[in-house]
């Protein structure tokens, strides 16, 4: 049973909807003075939400960055007055969103936005977003402790402001791996595949499963190829573990790249591969599907729900995020040479 494959059957209704919004405002604001760099902020399940979107203002020509809320304390304030800032948050109730949100308003009020899919009382964004920035899209999306059908929300939305979406392929990806033992994975990307990548990684590590390094295809071949060498077995030097498995996602701008780092890994090594047919930024939700639904059969391979993972260790989920560190970093200000 895979739970995340069973919550992702709403995922063709979820592009509809996604379609069916009106996107001109959030489109305007993204495409005005792309001189302006892009800070995309949020955390979690929308932080791979703020890479796309940082991709798309690439595009453009501009300059954009994803970051944290707690990164954006390191950041000058002359330079937070220099950007656009854009906050993504689910439900616009996030602490750490709402803090910083604040903080952005005092330094580039005329520049600040938000992108929610609730527009409800719970969302306190409005409050404090200038209505004609704050971009709040209704909706019953639901998922469980790990983000799914929001990311797949917020995919559509951010690609819908450049462009229409259609016929994407939504098919799990046929794997026949078995990955059951495997506690390591190194994930490798290109491209659009990029924030698909930083989402697999939250998805594996946040459910418990297995511990997980993302990486472009060239940093890959700097060095970090030792480490799934190292972990993939041997026939003579039994010491060797063989646990870890290699995943690549790719397009069609990758595939050769890949087939070529592939072909230099020892043949005992578990590769696979979660492929878009599409070169365009809708390749972006196509891997998203398919890696999470792989992330879904991972964990069950390992009897785990991801949608409510076991807490071995006991600790209260609600405690790591209510630990205060605004006024530690406020003490010592943004960085400094």
């Amino acid at each position: 049973m895979n739970r995340i494959l069973d919550i992702m059957a709403d995922t063709p209704a979820i592009i509809d909807w996604a379609n069916s919004q009106d996107v001109l405002a959030f489109s305007q604001y993204l495409k005005t003075a792309p001189e302006r760099p892009l800070i995309c902020i949020g955390s979690g399940g929308s932080f791979s939400t703020c890479e796309l979107i940082a991709m798309m203002y690439e595009t453009l020509g501009g300059i954009a960055k994803a970051v944290t809320p707690y990164s954006v304390y390191s950041m000058s304030d002359k330079t937070l007055s220099q950007c656009k800032i854009l906050l993504v948050s689910n439900s616009g109730h996030n602490k750490d969103i709402i803090r910083i949100a604040r903080h952005c308003m005092e330094l580039a009020p005329l520049w600040v936005a938000n992108l929610t899919t609730a527009d409800g009382k719970g969302n306190d964004l409005r409050a404090i977003i200038p209505v004609n920035h704050s971009f709040n899209f209704a909706s019953d999306i639901k998922d469980g402790f790990i983000s799914v059908n929001s990311v797949i929300a917020n995919y559509a939305l951010i690609i819908k402001a450049f462009k229409d979406i259609d016929n994407i392929v939504m098919k799990p990806e046929d794997i026949a791996i078995d990955t059951s033992d495997v506690k390591h994975f190194i994930v490798l990307y290109g491209g659009w595949g990029k924030p698909v990548a930083i989402d697999l990684e939250s998805k594996l590590v946040e459910s418990g499963v297995a511990t997980c390094a993302v990486s472009d295809y060239r940093n890959f071949c700097h060095g970090r190829f030792i480490f799934v060498g190292n972990h993939c077995g041997h026939k003579k030097k039994t010491f060797v573990p063989n646990d870890c498995t290699v995943i690549m996602l790719t397009t069609p701008r990758e595939d050769n790249f890949a087939q070529k780092i592939k072909e230099i890994l020892p043949d005992r090594c578990r590769v696979i591969n979660i492929r878009s047919s599409r070169s365009d930024s809708l390749a972006a939700i196509e891997l998203l599907y398919k890696a999470s639904v792989f992330a879904g059969d991972i964990a069950e391979g390992h009897g785990v729900n991801p949608l409510s993972p076991s807490n071995h260790g006991g600790i209260d989920k609600r405690k790591p995020q209510q630990i205060p560190f605004i006024s530690d970093i406020k003490k010592y200000g943004p960085l400094t040479i």
